[in-house]
């Protein structure tokens, strides 16, 4: 029986990274207060914490956007590339940022991995480097609600898209305000709870287009227009 019960020692070792990683997390936030600072930490285990439990959402989120050949897209907060598998196989110019070097480290060698031919940069969301309406269609999964900025990040999206495009957002947004309560503690987990979609579209001039529950958890798809 104990042999049915046995975790093998690839899984058991990543369960132990994570929970070192976990805790490191908790250190992080204590001592600088900066929700970044926790996924340059966790880009190592960033999959086996935050990426299999969250797949059916990214697949489903991606299909929402509808990615035309011939589009120029950006992903805001790439990670380690995700989104990579559920893009179309159409012809696209994509690039990623992450203002984790590691995560973007890791992003190149998934998007090698697989043969695409992705512009992948280490970058503040912040102080996007691209000109004004730059881009159709630009991604942002999981990502506002893992910053410490997430009107300026969206306000600097805003900014490099085009006049026609639309701003794909895959979030936990605040549904209750119970979910304040948990708020601390989230933190310290490296993301909020308290994300309020309809407060980001108007601090930032943005609006809903479309809105989709892409996942049993709660966690939302929105495309936003200008």
């Amino acid at each position: 029986m104990a042999a049915f019960c046995q975790i093998p020692k690839y899984i058991d070792d990543k369960i132990c990274a994570c929970s070192k990683n976990v805790f490191s997390l908790y250190l992080v936030t204590e001592m600088t207060g900066k929700l970044e600072e926790v996924y340059e930490r966790m880009a190592p285990v960033y999959y086996w914490v935050f990426g299999l439990s969250l797949e059916g959402a990214r697949k489903r989120a991606i299909r929402l956007a509808n990615i035309q050949k011939g589009e120029k897209i950006l992903e805001v907060g790439v990670g380690t590339g995700l989104t990579f598998k559920y893009m179309p196989n159409t012809e696209f110019d994509f690039t990623g940022i992450d203002w984790s070097e590691k995560m973007v480290v890791l992003s190149k060698k998934r998007a090698d991995s697989m043969n695409r031919k992705y512009t992948l940069l280490q970058m503040d969301a912040t102080q996007l480097q691209f000109p004004d309406e730059s881009f159709d269609l630009i991604i942002s999964a999981h990502f506002l609600s893992a910053t410490s900025t997430p009107v300026h990040a969206l306000t600097e999206m805003r900014r490099v898209l085009k006049k026609n495009g639309r701003i794909l957002l895959v979030n936990n947004f605040q549904r209750t305000e119970t979910m304040s309560f948990f708020e601390p503690i989230a933190k310290k987990m490296g993301f909020s709870l308290t994300l309020n979609l309809n407060e980001l579209c108007l601090k930032t001039g943005l609006r809903v287009h479309k809105q989709k529950r892409v996942s049993m958890m709660p966690i939302d798809a929105a495309l936003l227009v200008k």
